[in-house]
Order: structure tokens, then C-alpha cells, then sequence
């Protein structure tokens, strides 16, 4: 029997439209511009992290608050990277509620390198090359250390960045690297009963009648596409395949397809190397939240091999450079 189908209302009104005058009267005399963010994320001394600090406290686990301050700067991913690892831990963790795990999850790997970059450019120009990288990794350390507990989301995100920053090789990465091709990677994660969909999402969910919207879905998947660099395209007509052979769940028209693929796509999306401006809008960003919040743990676990399987690709090394597992 086919279930019902919830399919909230979408705005096109951009995500970080908003007053942040009345939300953060304190923060920088009530301007979060796009020119003090721009500010923020080329200067890892500039002198108004502070006051992003005390933003981050005085919202104090409030998650409409900090809601309103991840839309106002989800246009400028680079800052909430920078931000994650800029702060400290008490004011970081209001930002790292579960709540707001979609936000996060739309967080392209690029903007974690720029962030690690920036970061280690911060601690040579205090410490000088040697010692400043030295202690730029202690930090980074311990800081991902911190994010990946914090945001389970980010856990193969952060696990890349350790391997390609801090010269570690997470059982994550292994995996990838033990994987050899992604056609394995796709298959543990959808073919078979004993795959991570029918054990993790489809038997939980056997008797469930109303499912979130598949249009967003199928609409993700789409602007995709149109993303796919003409380099790329050859590389990813396959993967993207509306059908057994491509890396999604062929059954773009069954009622569970967005709770299925989305996930799937949003982890295989960050780190891709291509432009996540898309979700960008509030309805869109309010959808996957509906999707992330019917099965938090399929969420995790679907994204987490999304990013695999981007990186048994190679796509972060074809699309911004770094190495391969």
C-alpha cells in the first residue's frame, strides 16, 4: 500500500535574509554583513571574532537563536567552518545541537579546507613555520576531535581532513581506501538485505504510512546535475543514473525516495567539489530538515557513505586538489 506523502511549503526567499539587528543586537553593532563575514573568514586574528563569541554564548543553547544566526551565514559556508574551529569549545557547542545537524551536513568539504588552511596560517604567523604548525595541529586535534562527537554528521568529513591535514588514516578513510572502487561502497549501502538500508532504514520503518516529501529529492538531484562540471560529466553520468548502475536507489517515484536518496546525496554533494549554493532558501533547508529528523540515524549513516563514496571517486582531488586515499 502506497503511504501518504507530507510535502512541506518551499520559499524562495534566500536563507540568510533576516534582521540580525533584532536576533543579534550585540553582535558587531547589530551588522552581520557579507563584508564582515568575508572579514572574519580571511582573518583568523581579526578583532571581531570576539564579539562572534559572545554571540555564540549569549544564545545559549536557544535553537531558534542559533537557527537564525546558521541562516544568516549558511551564504557563506567558509565562515561556519572557520567559526567551528576559530571559537571555543562552550561557544562552539551551542552551534552543535542536534537540531541543526542539516546545516552543518550543507557544509561542502571545500569550506573544512579552507577552514584547516586558514587555520594553520594562523599559528605560523604567531609561532613562526615550525612551531606554529606544530601547535596548529595539536589544536586541530583536538578540536575535530570535539566537532565529531559533538556533530556525528560530520564524523567522514573530519576524518578527511585528518588524513589529509594531520597525516592520520581514520578507519573511515581506510575503508575507502580498502574499497578499491565505489560500485562496493554503493552496494553496502543499498543492495542486498543485509545492506545498511533495509537493516538501518526500510525494516525500521516497515508499518510507517506517512513518509516526508519526495520532491525535494528528486529536485536535490537535479540542481545537482546542473553543477557537474563539463570535465566531470563523462565520470558522473554513470553515478548519477536514474537506475540500478548509478550510486542513488533507483526508485525515484516510490513515496520513501527522499528519505531514502537525500542523505545519500547531500554526503556525496559536500564533497564533491561542487557549489552547494542550492539550498540556500529557507524551504529548502526546512525540508531536509524534515528528512534528517524522521530517522536522525539513517540521516548519519547514509550521508557518512555518501562521502565515502565521493571520495572513492577521487572527486576532492579532480575538483580542489589534496590526495587520495
Amino acid at each position: 500500500m502506497k503511504g501518504s506523502v507530507l510535502t512541506p511549503g518551499e520559499s524562495d526567499q534566500p536563507v540568510n535574509q533576516f534582521d540580525p539587528i533584532a536576533t543579534f543586537p550585540f553582535l558587531c553593532g547589530g551588522a552581520l554583513s557579507e563584508a564582515l563575514l568575508a572579514r572574519l573568514v580571511a582573518d583568523c586574528l581579526c578583532p571581531e571574532w570576539e564579539a562572534v563569541g559572545a554571540a555564540f554564548s549569549q544564545v545559549d543553547n536557544e535553537v531558534g537563536a542559533v537557527k537564525a544566526m546558521t541562516q544568516a551565514i549558511l551564504g557563506q559556508p567558509e565562515f561556519l567552518a572557520m567559526a567551528a574551529l576559530r571559537l571555543p569549545d562552550a561557544e562552539v557547542r551551542c552551534a552543535l545541537q542536534p537540531a541543526l545537524t542539516a546545516y552543518w551536513a550543507a557544509l561542502p568539504l571545500s569550506a573544512w579546507e579552507g577552514a584547516v588552511a586558514r587555520y594553520r596560517a594562523m599559528w605560523a604567523s604567531l609561532l613562526g613555520d615550525q612551531e606554529g604548525d606544530a601547535q596548529a595541529i595539536l589544536s586541530l586535534q583536538g578540536r575535530l576531535s570535539v566537532l565529531g562527537e559533538a556533530m556525528p554528521v560530520l564524523a567522514v568529513p573530519l576524518d578527511w581532513i585528518q588524513f589529509r591535514h594531520l597525516g592520520a588514516m581514520p578507519e573511515s578513510i581506510l575503508a575507502v581506501a580498502k574499497a578499491q572502487a565505489p560500485a562496493r561502497l554503493v552496494a553496502a549501502w543499498r543492495r542486498g538485505d543485509g545492506s545498511l538500508l533495509q537493516r538501518v532504514l526500510l525494516r525500521a520503518h516497515g508499518p510507517v504510512q506517512i513518509w516526508p516529501s519526495s520532491m525535494i529529492g528528486k529536485r536535490a538531484l537535479a540542481a545537482f546535475r546542473q553543477r557537474v562540471p563539463e570535465s566531470l560529466a563523462s565520470l558522473m553520468a554513470q553515478a548519477l543514473e536514474d537506475s540500478d548502475q548509478g550510486i542513488f536507489w533507483p526508485h525515484w517515484d516510490d513515496h520513501k525516495s527522499t528519505a531514502v536518496n537525500l542523505p545519500l546525496l547531500m554526503g556525496f554533494w559536500s564533497a564533491s567539489g561542487m557549489a552547494m549554493d542550492w539550498w540556500r532558501r529557507q524551504g529548502r533547508m526546512q525540508q531536509l530538515m524534515a528528512i534528517q529528523a524522521f530517522d536522525p540515524i539513517w540521516f548519519q549513516v547514509a550521508y557518512s557513505q555518501g562521502v565515502k563514496i565521493a571520495l572513492a571517486y577521487g572527486l576532492p582531488s579532480l575538483c580542489y586538489g589534496g590526495n587520495e586515499p
